[in-house]
């Protein structure tokens, strides 16, 4: 019986240095801290001739910042305290792996994508942050074919992998424009 207590308390103390170890890494936002309330995100420039993904990245963009509760995204540029301008460029793929039977044939790509991220005060007329490049990138592999008639479906693959990209870059707006201060 003594060792059955020992060993429970032994499970609640191990369960809660995991929770507030992991608690640890957790930061509160600070409204107060903040230098505005309001932001507009201006309509993402698409310059990168990544496929569809104009769409998806402006959805993903507003819902990471309205995860935070910190600011709240306003439609009318007027009532804006602050506005965030986003270009996205330079979209690029390019080979990161072959076959082992047959070299030129593609067994992985890897896809990047550059946001050129603007983020002007509406308040004090000037930009708090100006033309600040972020990158990310996804691996993207294929099977290779079975037979030369069988063509290898990169499409499908890139397809998967845009979202994975697009997520990152928004998530790394929403920490740049929400942790900068």
């Amino acid at each position: 019986m003594r060792i059955f207590f020992k060993i429970q308390h032994l499970i609640y103390i191990t369960l809660s240095l995991l929770v507030f170890g992991g608690c640890s890494h957790y930061s509160v936002i600070n409204k107060d801290a903040f230098p505005f309330e309001t932001i507009y995100i201006d309509p993402v420039n698409n310059n990168s001739y990544a496929p569809n993904v104009q769409a998806l990245f402006d959805t993903q963009i507003r819902q990471k910042l309205l995860e935070s509760g910190a600011v709240r995204i306003v439609q009318n540029l007027d009532q804006a305290d602050c506005q965030l301008f986003i270009r996205l460029e330079n979209y690029q793929r390019y080979p990161s792996g072959r076959s082992s039977q047959d070299p030129g044939q593609i067994t992985a790509l890897n896809a990047s994508l550059t946001a050129i991220v603007s983020f002007y005060d509406n308040q004090q007329g000037r930009y708090l942050i100006d033309e600040y490049a972020l990158n990310s990138n996804e691996p993207i592999f294929f099977t290779e074919r079975r037979s030369e008639q069988a063509p290898l479906d990169t499409k499908e693959g890139e397809y998967r992998a845009l979202p994975k990209i697009t997520n990152a870059l928004a998530e790394q707006i929403a920490q740049l424009v929400l942790n900068h201060w």
